[in-house]
């Protein structure tokens, strides 16, 4: 039987049906047993206006189109192809639904036949994929795809790729072409048929062989090499010249500027290793600071045969590490080093969870689709890391299920222990030379006692103006009502689907019994949930009250409402009869689960069922823990607040703690005890000191090696700084006037920079305002504004969608103002809204501010003003990132040059031209400068 799909590529007056808008390009390729045998391509006059958007984006416009055939005069000929055929699209519903409108006015009944998206087929086929857009699959693939957004160049490359994703499902393991098969009809287009297809091919021949793959219990996945020990030579020296270092550095960079910086920060780390000293070394933005630390560390780890743990602030910029750095490291050293990658565990696949999972036949859409691109990743993953897929929203969620964790199940389900990758990456890590982390492993898995030492207590901390923040948030807690009800609601009481009810069928089995319950359970249960609402709904309406009373926003501690005594009486006792039912009911389940598992032998799907009540039980027994230490024994180093939604019900208020101090209790408790530490960032220093740093992280040893290493880029002829002169005062204005006069300033240099525009907010409240005003802006109509919060909570995403289109505007708070690295003609134009101080009103810094002043300091000139500055530092330091950039930095706040203060920021970035400017001004200083 002949096997005939039609791939189909539109060009259109906009992304309208319902809008009027028109087809201007019809392009389809015909296929037929696999290959291309028919092509067809006309352009279509409209009968409308091309816009100037659509001019630049497909090269297509009135005059292309004024002589061509209206649609209805080929609409013969497209259906004729379209006949007997699986219709094809890179995003089908888009392509489809302009085809129908025409199709039916035409008189015609439109396509109803089958469909294939190649979109989802490629989320499918390319789980790992950083991009669906055509044109970047086009070009991972290796296609001439010379022509994107015009109809004939895509139809073809389209084309292309539907023939190679064919071509690969016919190459599959038969076990996972079956799960797939079954999982396909979840699918939006028919891609059940194609696999239907291949899959009775597959089954009438011999079976394909795959020697590098391995199959368990019906998943198939790849065979994971052990580490081997490499023919390693340890007698090696240290390049002493810089000579030595400069011909070791060219084997990686043909084209390599010589930075003497650099060369010197790598002989001050080396130094810092070789004589066990703690070292702070400040790198400016452009120097290699990465290959400064990791150059030394390669040479002492071969030296010493010792294991170097570095850790960096974020997953991103550990997979940067991990995806470029290292490839450089490798092609410029003279012997070879083991690498490794340890995340914290959840970041790993549970093969146990999984396959569970897919026994599971509750696929939705999203689930399904996940469930599909993980069949196919785990043919390819060496890692088993989270972070190497692409999934949806949706898949994200499913994800949450299948996170590896030292819990029960796992413990007991032997069958999957040799399939843990997560084992495996820390095995690999106590075997490496150089082990790469992040932040969070360090504080909540390094750290632990359960984890064995891997790197001889020696550690590179890059980022480090991060680590108390890292700290803070490791030492510290938070309750929310949301995470507690849905924990004792898998509990349940009465519903078979609960887990109470499989814990008292477990107990009776193997005690011999039947129907018995656990009365007591039962009972504390049911007091549990009734407290929970009365102590949340009690919590939220103190909140009102006090919140009416002090003029707070929506954050408030504790202590101020420990204050009202007579009101927080009753909150109080509520919490100490919640933490009593939360630690018997933790210790009930725990006993249960050791009769169990004493008495019988349960199965793998009771295992399950027993992890899930140990997990709920552990749960229990920690937020009894918590209830009491928030509620009767408060730290006097700890703070303790609530966070909350004025307009919210009294679910949405959050309970947190944090170390006043977090880095010198993390100091103290942790890396003092290290053999050798050296910290690094591009912003260490305040004003040429770098005292609040140490003060900041609890660094008392009057031995540690300070080194400033400036950057080495000419800001002068990289950087305008611009100041507006004519917008109002920050904090003499409401949020809405200011946000208007922000939102006039970015349109204006928008356009005037083409896009490629970062604007750094330091509240969430001031971001939304701002993206309602652009989103309504005509100028901006043909600009990508992507919002943090709003378009996405995903970093990572948003700044994929920023980099793949040229005319984007991103808007960012707190984690935008540091490791972004957006090198190029990516980002030209940079807004910082305001001058990043703290709310006067946040609690920790608050409390913070407290302590300098009954210890008789002064807390805006030693805390509030130097965090600020820090910040601004690392906001600039998005700009320019390579020697090639050149950009625009605009600062709207104009206490930059009114205040006294506003000297040290300025003072704090490199010397650059500088000009005040007003709003019908800007775009020309913006237009001269970036030409």
């Amino acid at each position: 039987m002949t096997h005939r799909y039609v791939v189909v590529d539109l060009e259109t007056t906009g992304n309208s049906v319902k809008k009027g808008d028109k087809i201007i390009q019809f392009a389809c390729v015909v296929i037929e047993d696999n290959q291309i045998v028919d092509e067809f391509s006309t352009f279509l006059n409209p009968e409308q206006p091309i816009t100037p958007f659509i001019e630049e984006l497909t090269g297509i416009n009135d005059q292309l189109v004024c002589d061509a055939p209206l649609f209805s005069e080929v609409a013969p000929k497209i259906m004729k192809y379209l006949q007997d055929s699986c219709f094809v699209a890179h995003n089908v519903l888009f392509d489809l639904s302009f085809l129908q409108d025409e199709l039916t006015n035409c008189g015609y009944g439109g396509f109803f036949g089958s469909t294939i998206d190649t979109v989802e087929l490629a989320k499918i086929m390319r789980p790992s994929a950083t991009s669906y857009k055509l044109s970047h699959l086009s070009k991972e693939e290796g296609f001439n795809h010379d022509r994107p957004h015009q109809a004939d160049s895509d139809a073809y490359a389209t084309a292309e790729l539907l023939l190679l994703f064919i071509d690969e499902l016919t190459q599959l393991p038969l076990v996972t072409l079956k799960q797939l098969y079954r999982l396909s009809y979840s699918l939006k287009s028919e891609i059940s048929e194609l696999i239907a297809r291949i899959l009775q091919e597959r089954m009438s021949v011999s079976p394909v062989h795959h020697p590098y793959l391995s199959i368990h219990k019906g998943i198939a996945m790849r065979k994971l090499d052990s580490a081997n020990e490499q023919n390693r030579n340890y007698a090696i020296e240290y390049p002493k010249s810089d000579k030595e270092k400069i011909d070791m550095l060219q084997k990686a960079f043909s084209n390599l500027e010589i930075r003497d910086n650099q060369l010197a920060m790598m002989d001050a780390v080396y130094q810092a290793l070789s004589n066990h000293q703690l070292a702070m070394i400040e790198a400016g933005t452009g120097l290699g600071k990465t290959l400064g630390y990791l150059v030394p560390s390669a040479y002492y780890a071969i030296q010493n045969k010792q294991s170097i743990m570095i850790s960096t602030y974020t997953i991103e910029l550990q997979n940067q590490l991990l995806h470029k750095e290292l490839a450089n490291l490798r092609a410029m050293l003279p012997f070879s080093i083991r690498t490794a990658v340890i995340k914290g565990r959840s970041n790993y696949i549970s093969l146990a969870k999984f396959d569970r999972a897919l026994r599971t036949r509750d696929d939705h859409y999203d689930s399904a689709l996940a469930k599909m691109q993980i069949l196919v990743w785990l043919l390819q993953t060496e890692t088993g890391d989270k972070d190497e897929l692409n999934l949806t929203s949706g898949g994200e969620l499913f994800w949450d299920r299948l996170q590896n964790a030292k819990d029960f199940a796992n413990e007991h389900q032997s069958s999957w222990e040799k399939y843990d990758f997560y084992e495996r990456a820390r095995i690999l890590a106590e075997e490496a030379d150089l082990v790469i982390t992040n932040h969070a492993y360090l504080m909540s898995d390094y750290f632990s006692k359960k984890t064995s030492n891997m790197s001889d207590g020696i550690l590179i901390i890059d980022e480090a103006h991060q680590l108390e923040n890292a700290a803070s948030k490791h030492l510290g807690s938070s309750l929310d009502y949301i995470s507690i009800k849905m924990m004792l609601n898998k509990l349940g009481i009465h519903d078979q689907k609960q887990l109470v009810y499989k814990l008292n069928s477990m107990v009776n089995e193997v005690k011999g019994k039947s129907n018995v319950k656990n009365k007591r359970l039962d009972r504390l249960l049911q007091e549990a949930i009734y407290e929970l609402e009365q102590f949340f709904h009690l919590l939220s309406r103190l909140c009102q009250e006090v919140a009416q009373e002090s003029n707070a926003k929506n954050t408030l501690t504790l202590q101020m409402l420990f204050q009202r005594q007579h009101e927080a009486r009753p909150l109080i006792m509520l919490a100490e009869r919640l933490s009593e039912h939360f630690k018997e009911m933790g210790t009930m389940l725990q006993n249960d689960v050791a009769t169990i598992m004493q008495n019988g032998s349960p199965g793998k799907t009771q295992l399950f069922h027993l992890s899930e009540i140990e997990s709920v039980a552990g749960f229990l027994s920690e937020v009894a823990e918590q209830l009491g230490e928030y509620f009767t024994r408060n730290k006097d180093s700890v703070l303790y607040w609530l966070e909350w939604s004025k307009n919210s019900p009294s679910q949405y208020v959050y309970l947190y703690s944090q170390p006043i101090s977090g880095g010198s209790e993390m100091w103290f408790r942790y890396f003092s005890q290290q053999k050798s530490v050296v910290l690094t960032s591009s912003t260490l220093s305040v004003k040429g000191s770098f005292d609040y740093m140490k003060q900041k992280l609890g660094l008392f040893d009057d031995e540690m090696k300070i080194h400033s290493f400036p950057s080495p880029f000419n800001y002068k002829e990289k950087v305008k700084l611009l100041v507006p002169t004519d917008i109002p005062e920050v904090n003499k204005v409401s949020n809405e006037v200011y946000a208007n006069n922000i939102a006039a300033y970015i349109e204006k240099a928008a356009v005037s920079s083409k896009g490629r525009m970062l604007v750094l907010f330091t509240a969430q409240d001031m971001l939304k305002i701002t993206h309602d005003l652009l989103k309504q802006s005509e100028v901006l109509q043909d600009f990508n504004i992507l919002s943090q919060g709003i378009s996405s909570n995903s970093k990572s995403r948003l700044i994929k969608h920023f980099q793949n289109y040229d005319k984007s505007i991103l808007l960012g708070t707190a984690s935008f103002w540091d490791g972004l690295d957006l090198p190029g003609d990516t980002l030209q134009c940079l807004l910082v809204v305001r001058l990043p101080f703290s709310p006067p009103t946040e609690p920790l810094l608050e409390a913070r501010c407290k302590q300098i002043k009954e210890r008789g300091g002064n807390p805006f000139a030693e805390y509030s003003l130097p965090e600020a500055i820090m910040r601004f530092r690392q906001g600039f330091g998005r700009l320019i990132r390579t020697n090639e950039d050149k950009g625009v930095f605009i600062v709207c706040d104009r206490r930059i040059t009114s205040t006294h203060y506003g000297q040290d920021f300025l003072r704090s970035i490199p010397d650059v031209e500088t000009e005040e400017v007003e709003l019908n001004s800007i775009h020309r200083s913006i237009k001269t400068w970036l030409q």
